[in-house]
Parts: C-alpha cells; sequence; structure tokens
C-alpha cells in the first residue's frame, strides 16, 4: 500500500480518535459548580438557578453515558492500528461511527442551548454570549458542554 492511501484512511481515522477522546470529564465539568458560577454571573433568580442546574445535570449524566462508547472506539481504533492489513469497509465503518457519535453529541448541546436560551431574560442571554467571547477570547483550550 502506497503512503498517499494510507494517509487517506489514517488521517481521517486519527482524527475521529482525536474527537472521540478530546472530551474527557473532568472536574471542569461539575454541573453544580457550573450553575453556582452562572448564577452569580447572570444574576439568576432561585427558579432559574434550580432549572439552570437541572438543565446541567441531565446533559452531564447523558454525556457521561457516552464513556464507554468512547472507550471501545478507542479500543477498535488501536485494534486497526495494529492489524498487518486493513479493510476498508472496516475503516470506513469505524469513522462513520465516530461521526454518528459527534453529530449526537452537537446534538444534545443545542437542545443544552435552546433550553437555557428559553430559561434566560434577553439580559441574561446577552451577559452569557459576552462570557462565553470572553471565554473564546482568551485562548484557552477549553469549552463549554
Amino acid at each position: 500500500m502506497n503512503v498517499k492511501k494510507v494517509m487517506t484512511w489514517a488521517l481521517p481515522l486519527a482524527l475521529v480518535a482525536l474527537v472521540t477522546g478530546g472530551c474527557q470529564r473532568g472536574a471542569a465539568h461539575d454541573p453544580e459548580r457550573a450553575a453556582g458560577y452562572l448564577s452569580a454571573k447572570l444574576d439568576l433568580d432561585p427558579a432559574q438557578q434550580t432549572r439552570l442546574t437541572d438543565i446541567l445535570e441531565n446533559h452531564a449524566a447523558t454525556h457521561g453515558a457516552h464513556g464507554g462508547e468512547r472507550d471501545r472506539m478507542h479500543a477498535e481504533v488501536t485494534g486497526l492500528l495494529r492489524r498487518d492489513r486493513l479493510d476498508p469497509g472496516t475503516v470506513e465503518q469505524t469513522i462513520g461511527e465516530g461521526v454518528d457519535r459527534v453529530a449526537a453529541h452537537f446534538r444534545q448541546a443545542g437542545a443544552v442551548l435552546t433550553e437555557i436560551h428559553s430559561l434566560l431574560t434577553p439580559e441574561q442571554r446577552d451577559k452569557l454570549a459576552r462570557l462565553i467571547e470572553k471565554h473564546a477570547g482568551k485562548g484557552r483550550n477549553r469549552h463549554f458542554h
């Protein structure tokens, strides 16, 4: 197999492995901590605080449930890399599963955004948008989810 042919499937496969492993759960994704921070920054009332905490906890529970999928995908990718020969169909299936997983994650993030949008007043939405802009402008390798 020539180098160009290998690169046409190896690079997308490596990208899928990177993307599926890039959103590890950690202390930064604590829903109560995030809700407390946002409540203070956005001046949420108690009912909004409770609803925001519920939204973020539900998202964290659903997002955390994907950990097994991520581990399975990593095992499959490393198994493929160790083979002497690869079947293009197997590679394509692995990539497709990774793409489907990422798409589902983005759909879930959209649903969370919709819920949070409906919870906030226009002024609070503007404050949140400014917080995100400020956060993104610091060049940190972090993201909201």
